[in-house]
């Protein structure tokens, strides 16, 4: 997450194989950052899919007040028009 930004946090209890957490050990120094990014990154191509359970992605980028988010953990997102 970008240094100067700061985002309210919720923590979560997640289960993963242990041999990826292993893998993760042995290549990244930060796990969690790094899973931070990838479930936020999954969760952007998700609702820029226009398709599926989110709905107009316009009206979620402005309801949750996302763009903030991204922004602070430089996810990289557009806005499509659906």
């Amino acid at each position: 997450m970008s240094e100067n930004q700061t985002v309210e946090m919720e923590t979560v209890t997640i289960k993963l194989p242990k041999a990826i957490i292993d893998f993760l050990r042995g290549y990244r120094e930060n796990i969690e950052e790094y899973l931070e990014y990838s479930i936020l990154s999954g969760f952007v191509a998700d609702i820029e899919s226009c398709q599926g359970p989110f709905g107009d992605y316009l009206d979620i980028l402005e309801k949750f007040k996302l763009e903030p988010v991204f922004k602070a953990y430089d996810v990289c997102y557009c806005k499509p028009k659906c």
